[in-house]
């Protein structure tokens, strides 16, 4: 990912940044205590769960990933207090990247996930190469659907799933894009 993105953004009480390498062990606590609300999504949970576990160190590979040109991950904050997670992912080639997202148990309910990918859209179109956005989720995850939908990106359509499985999914998702042309900014849409 080009560094001409910034990695911090906030509107009102919520603050979308790149991981630091001290706010490891809060973030293996969210995931941890949001187990039965991330599993059925989220095929990566186990990698946080044995004791042996170092957030820090992952932190860190994200960030090494972020500064040699990958995906940005960033913690999604709520009054200084982890929410959830957002990401800026280079699957879709030099123009594009899909947001990804999640929150923990604790933080669903609020449209803090549609605040969060809002602010990483903004920051993916800092970028004058990226010209289009995505986000993709399971044909069935009703929830994960309302925060393009609320965002005005335009229903692609729907593909084969190119990710490893949470035991929920069903193996299609469904795409939705916005581009550059078509993005108002998200103070706009607030």
């Amino acid at each position: 990912m080009s560094r001409r993105i910034a990695d911090v953004a906030r509107y009102g009480e919520v603050e979308v940044r790149r991981w630091r390498p001290e706010d490891g062990d809060e973030l293996r606590a969210v995931i941890l205590s949001s187990d039965a609300h991330l599993r059925p999504r989220m095929a990566w949970l186990d990698l946080w769960a044995p004791a042996d576990c170092d957030p820090a160190a992952t932190i860190i590979g994200w960030n090494a990933d972020w500064d040699d040109g990958g995906d940005l991950h960033a913690g999604i904050f709520e009054r200084g207090t982890i929410a959830g997670a957002v990401g800026l992912h280079r699957r879709l080639g030099p123009t594009g990247l899909e947001v990804g997202y999640w929150l923990g148990a604790h933080a669903t309910g609020r449209g803090l996930a549609t605040i969060a990918s809002g602010l990483a859209t903004d920051l993916a179109f800092v970028d004058s190469t990226i010209d289009h956005v995505r986000i993709a989720h399971d044909v069935t995850n009703t929830a994960s659907e309302g925060v393009p939908r609320r965002l005005g990106y335009a229903l692609v359509g729907e593909v084969a799933c190119q990710r490893t499985l949470g035991p929920a999914d069903t193996g299609t998702d469904r795409i939705w894009e916005v581009t550059r042309a078509a993005w108002p900014g998200y103070a706009s849409l607030a």
